[in-house]
């Protein structure tokens, strides 16, 4: 019973704290727009160099990431050696496929061209296109 009411108060207050310390910057637009991230990484127009770049920052902060809790992990591992090592593998495991995706995906707005980030940010918006992309603007293609 005491750890079920512990970990409610946990996820409650860490909710609370996370959600000020990100504060203003998680709404849409903003600096951590992450759906916008998303979008944009799934979006033909942004090139496939801006999304590996992105992936590459995303690896990058993992691995620095990963050298900080290093010798948390260890800690763990020492204290509680059989569960400690489990939840240590299941840990990185998640983190080693997870936060490259987080990271690209707050990335990658400031690395996708202008013109397709804006007009993202636009149709998340529900606003019309500011401007149309070059696809757009050509109009359809006729083959014959």
């Amino acid at each position: 019973m005491i750890p079920l009411i512990s970990k409610t108060v946990l996820r409650r207050v860490g909710g609370q704290v996370a959600a000020q310390a990100v504060g203003e910057q998680r709404k849409p637009g903003n600096l951590l727009d992450f759906k916008l991230g998303v979008s944009l990484l799934r979006d033909r127009r942004v090139p496939a160099a801006t999304k590996l770049l992105a992936l590459s920052i995303g690896v990058g902060l993992t691995f620095a990431l990963e050298a900080f809790e290093m010798p948390l992990e260890a800690f763990v591992a020492l204290v509680l050696p059989g569960v400690g090592l489990a939840a240590n593998f299941a840990m990185d495991g998640i983190e080693a496929i997870l936060c490259p995706l987080i990271f690209a995906a707050l990335a990658v707005p400031h690395l996708a061209p202008q013109t397709v980030a804006a007009e993202a940010r636009a149709v998340r918006r529900g606003l019309p296109n500011p401007q149309p992309s070059p696809l757009q603007a050509s109009g359809p293609s006729r083959r014959r």
